[in-house]
């Protein structure tokens, strides 16, 4: 018996997302050190703009200052709604446009914990993925369980991160905004995937009856 059509491709889609997840997982993993490298890269950029000639600093100081809030565009104001949930003022009441944006971008510590340790978890599930698609695009026996399994975890996975990531009150809108849109979509496509599993005929991984006939 043939090889199904849907079995190869959903193998095919089964390694591109374990693929594709687990350098976003190994990624997620390194979060703490890359966050260092950015705080370090941020530090050597304040002290070269301290010794900018005063020249240098005025202009750079009168080219950050921000608007008043009501002066703004009606498409500022839905650029800077759409990425944060709260626009600062500095000192003379303008909009702090780099101040907004690096609250709207904060990941909390809470969050940074969570992420490192959802990344194993994340690993390992992209792992099983990989291996799930394996199997259904060479072997037969044990594959459907595996695959089942496979995406069934990635699903327990997306929904618990919704959770956790619920009670993350400190993180910028933008981070969260953006997580959740990256679990939802990633829950719909398990779940299509799992449908499709489901229903699709499944008699090539089936064991072959064998029929014997017997003769007097």
């Amino acid at each position: 018996m043939k090889r199904p059509v849907w079995a190869i491709v959903i193998g095919i889609l089964m390694l591109l997302f374990g693929g594709c997840g687990a350098c976003n997982r190994a990624t997620e993993i390194m979060l703490p050190d890359l966050n260092k490298i950015m705080e370090e890269s941020m530090v050597v950029d304040y002290d070269t703009n301290i010794e900018k000639s005063p020249e240098a600093q005025s202009d750079t100081l009168s080219s950050s200052n921000g608007q008043k809030l009501e002066d703004l565009s009606e498409e500022d104001r839905k650029v800077l709604d759409l990425i944060s949930d709260t626009i600062l003022l500095d000192e003379n009441e303008n909009i702090d446009i780099e101040s907004t944006i690096l609250k709207t971008s904060y990941i909390s510590d809470y969050r940074q914990k969570w992420i490192v340790r959802f990344g194993y978890i994340g690993l390992f599930i992209a792992i099983f993925f990989i291996i799930a698609g394996i199997m259904l695009l060479g072997f037969k026996k044990y594959t459907i369980p595996i695959v089942i399994t496979g995406i069934a975890l990635s699903m327990v996975s997306n929904i618990v991160q919704l959770v956790i990531y619920s009670a993350d009150k400190e993180s910028g809108a933008l981070i969260g905004s953006l997580g959740n849109v990256g679990f939802y979509v990633s829950l719909a496509i398990d779940i299509l995937l799992l449908i499709l599993v489901l229903v699709l005929d499944k008699s090539f991984f089936q064991p072959q009856v064998v029929q014997e006939d017997y003769y007097d």
